[in-house]
Order: structure tokens, then sequence, then C-alpha cells
């Protein structure tokens, strides 16, 4: 056997082996020659037994075996058999050469007995290179990988001893626990303790007889699973800053039973830490349902009286204006006849008759919305349907309207999908208030001369009314409101009105069991549409 090592430039080239096998002497010079630039040991061998023997003996970093195929005794088929009978740890790639017998079906069973490569011996040397080196980078990288598997192996290894101790240390915890459940199955607080999953490991008696949960039932929940979800970004910020080691004081959160009943509870959470290590959240509650209701009632009624004084402060300063300009109306054209009846002319006396008269009756109006929201408020209203002709109603409603409101519009009526020969079962009194406030508010609110149309249509067992006007919209912010009594809006000051026949609008339609809905926009005007539910009779 002759062995031939050259010099290498690193000590990783150096111990890298390459095994070339040929009978022929002159081959093996040749091939040394062609590899000696790539720096590895070269270990150059006559046979195929010496190549068996050497691998017996050390395989370590044996990178390639280059085997001649045509050898005397044990041919190249027959050395790899024996090589991969060794079975060595390693894997080794065989690469056979030849100078004859190019033939596919030999080609083939060179690669079924093991080898990775088929060379020519006349095969261009940087081409032999190439491929020595290519398979030295796979040998060099399986060795990389060995080795960070190894260290792998020993990273699990510990890992695994320190799960071995964490279990430890957590028996030790649970058998403290232990000793305690007994004194907290006694509490007359909800008392529960949570993993770092945010599942539950203990809830006391009381928990469990409160929320109407079973021991079994803990083992599917999480603790959001028993929280409202109107709390559940609140109770998962406290548990990230439980998970950090900061106890949270005096925590206050709805609970949900296993039925759905809801319970306000308080209490004090903190966590319990095996060193740095998180073991599980540990929380005691007290059941504050009835304080909680208490407090509900209290701040109802405080809201309540708030609204109160607020409708109050905006009865009061709508009353005083919306009287104090008739009264001065008749006042003053009271006076006015006293002094100078006798100087006045026939028409001047019933021109201020009739101030007086529509002064008074704008007085009357107010008094009227006003008792109708009082009774609307106090559920004292009624809803008294009959069989109307609604198409013909609405005309009439119409003509009235024309002639109380002193402007000129272009009122255009629309009813193509309503049968106007049908009977529909409405409250006449209430569809009047409704659309009577809706309309006038349309002519009151819009430039003379301007276009508004009045829609009427069948649709799905209901009536739809549309009212649209070309007036100056309702303020972004006052739209909120629009249905508030004593509300009006910011841009109306100049416009005699008192905020409660949209007021009467809503409620009237709510005892139909309807609804209504506006679109307001600057420069486009403001539409209502409201459906009243309806049962037709043939007339």
């Amino acid at each position: 056997m002759d062995e031939s090592s050259l010099s290498s430039t690193t000590t990783n080239q150096q111990d890298i082996k390459i095994i070339l096998v040929d009978d022929e002497r002159t081959n093996l010079k040749a091939l040394e020659i062609i590899l000696s630039s790539l720096h590895h040991k070269i270990i150059s061998l006559t046979s195929g037994q010496q190549a068996i023997d050497c691998l017996k003996k050390d395989s370590t970093n044996v990178a390639l075996v280059i085997l001649d195929i045509h050898m005397p005794i044990m041919d190249g088929f027959e050395v790899v058999q024996k090589i991969q009978e060794l079975q060595i740890e390693d894997y080794i790639p065989i690469i056979f050469l030849t100078g004859s017998a190019t033939d596919n079906t030999f080609v083939f069973q060179g690669y079924e007995n093991g080898a990775v490569d088929y060379l020519d011996r006349n095969i261009h040397p940087q081409v032999l290179r190439s491929k020595v080196s290519a398979f030295v980078e796979l040998h060099q990288q399986s060795k990389k990988i060995k080795e960070q598997t190894k260290k792998l192996q020993q990273s699990n290894l510990a890992l695994s001893q320190k799960i071995e101790e964490n279990k430890k240390a957590l028996a030790i915890v649970e058998e403290k626990e232990k000793e305690l459940r007994d004194f907290f199955d006694r509490a007359n607080d909800l008392i529960h303790s949570v993993d770092q999953e945010g599942r539950f490991i203990y809830a006391n008696q009381c928990w469990l007889e409160t929320l109407e949960y079973t021991q079994e039932d803990l083992e599917d929940l999480h603790f959001l699973d028993i929280v409202h979800p109107s709390y559940h970004q609140h109770c998962q910020v406290v548990f990230s800053k439980l998970m950090q080691g900061l106890p949270q004081q005096s925590v206050e959160v709805l609970f949900v039973g296993k039925y759905g009943n809801h319970i306000y509870v308080e209490g004090n959470i903190n966590c319990h830490f095996n060193g740095n290590k998180f073991v599980a959240t540990r929380g005691i509650f007290r059941d504050i349902t009835k304080r909680k209701e208490a407090e509900e009632r209290m701040l109802a009624a405080l809201e309540k009286e708030r609204q109160v004084s607020e409708l109050q402060s905006r009865f009061v300063s709508t009353a005083s204006h919306e009287f104090r300009t008739p009264l001065t109306g008749i006042l003053s054209s009271t006076e006015l006849l006293q002094v100078y009846w006798d100087k006045l002319t026939h028409e001047e006396q019933q021109e201020y008759l009739a101030q007086i008269y529509d002064s008074a009756m704008l007085m009357r109006n107010l008094m009227n919305d006003v008792l109708l929201v009082s009774k609307a408020e106090a559920g004292r209203m009624q809803f008294n349907p009959e069989e109307i002709q609604v198409v013909d109603r609405i005309k009439e409603l119409l003509q009235q309207i024309k002639k109380r409101i002193n402007k000129h519009h272009k009122v255009e009526l629309k009813t193509d999908n309503i049968h106007s020969d049908k009977e529909y079962r409405l409250d006449p009194k209430l569809l009047q208030l409704i659309f009577t406030n809706i309309v006038s508010n349309a002519m009151k609110y819009s430039p003379e001369n301007s276009r508004i149309e009045v829609e009427i249509s069948e649709k799905n067992d209901c009536i739809n009314f549309r009212i649209k006007d070309e007036g100056e919209s309702i303020p972004l912010e006052d739209q909120p409101y629009v249905f508030d009594s004593f509300r009006r809006g910011k841009n109306t000051h100049d416009i005699p009105g008192t905020g409660l026949g949209l007021n009467i609008v809503k409620h009237c339609i709510d005892l139909h069991g309807g609804k209504i809905s506006f679109v307001s926009e600057s420069g486009v005007g403001t539409c209502f549409d409201f459906l009243l539910p309806i049962s037709a009779k043939e007339a």
C-alpha cells in the first residue's frame, strides 16, 4: 500500500482524506498530480482489499473514494459491496473510474451497486478537481451538521434536566397549595388560580357555587370565558401586568356564570413566581352585585334628574321666548286699539284684531304641543287606528298646510306606487300630527319658490312616506338631537318654533310601530323617510 500526503495550507484541508484505488500505479500517480492542488491528504491504494482494510482501520475524515472498476481478484462492484458491509457510521461517496465500457447498462450497474458518479479516465483534470471539491464540501457540511446535532442533543439533555427540576419545584408548590386548599374552600370570597395560559388551576367552593360551575367544567375553561366581553381588553391588560410581576389592587370586573347570570366582583390579584418563572395568578374577589345595582340605580336617577333639569331649562328658555313674542304683539295691538280706536279705519282695526288672534293661536298651538309631549312622555297618548284613504287624506293636509304657511312652494305629490282606492288601517289624528309637522318644517325652512317632494308608496306591508325639501340643512352637530324636546338647530333662531314638532312625530310613529330616518346635507336639503305598518282593505 502506498500513501501520498501533500503539503496543505490549512489544517482542515490536510485532515480531509481522499482514497484512490487502482491496480495501475501510473494511473494513481496521474490522479495524485491532478488532485494535489486541492491540498487534501491523498491515500493511494492498489487493490480493493487494501481499501477495505484501510476503511476498517480508520474511516475518519474520508471524504471520497475514487475506485477503478476493472481490477484483478476483486473488481470495483465487489469492493463497493464489501465497503457497504462494513456499516461505516459516516457516509462515504464512491466514484467509479474506468477507461472503457461506457454502455448504459454497465453504468446503471455501477449506480445500483452504490456509486454516486461514473467518470471516464480521460476526464478533464479541472472537471475532476471540481467534482472532488464538491464532494469534499459535502463532507465538511455533513460534519458540521453532525456537530450541531450533537450540541442540540446536549442542549435537549440540559433542557430535560431543567424540566425535571421545574417539575420537582412545581410538585412542592402543589403540595403547599394542597395544604391551603381546605382553608380556601371554606372562605366566603371567590378565590381562583390561573396558569400562564389563562387556564384554571383551582377555584374554591364559593367560586363554583356562585358561578354555577363544577370542578369538571374548570378543565375546559379559560379565564376570559367567565368575563363579560366588555371587560376582556381590561382583563388582558391586567393579566399581562401580572405576568410581569406587578400585583393588581382593587380590580373590578363583571363575571358571567355558566347559565348567563351576571356577578360584579372586586378584589386583588397577584402572581406566584418560582424564582423568575411565572407559575400562576391568585385572585380573591368579593361579590358586589347588589352594591353595583344600587350604584347603577342611583346613577340612572341622577342622569334622569339631569335630563329633566336640562329639559326644564330648555322649556323655560323656549317657552319664555315663544310666549313673549305673541304676548308682545297682543299687548301692543291692544294698546293701539284702546288709544286710537276712534281714529283707526275699519280695515286697520281688523288688521290689529287679526294680529291679536294670530298671536293667541300661536300661544294656543304652543300649549297644545307642550301638552302632547307631556302625554306622550307619560304614556297617555292613545293609538286609535281606522280605515282611511291615505292619498286623499294627504292631499287635504297639504292644502291646509299651504294655507297656514304664508310661503309659496312648488309641492310635488307622487303616488305612483300606492293604490289611491284602498283604505289602510292607520290612526288619522297621529298621521295628521306626523305629516303636518314634517311638511310644515320643510316649508318654513325652505326658501320661496323652492321645490318640496312628497312621495307615498306601499312597500312590504308598510306605507313609506318620503318628504324632501331644498332648504337649509340641519347642522351636523344638531342631527343626533333632532327628536329631543325643545331642541332646535343653531341656524333656526330667526324662524319661530318650539323644538317640539319632531319629538311629537317620533312618539306618533312609535305608537304605529313604525320607523323614521332622515338625511340632511348642506346645499342639498333634508329628506325624511318614515314607515308605518298597515292593514289594507279594499274600498
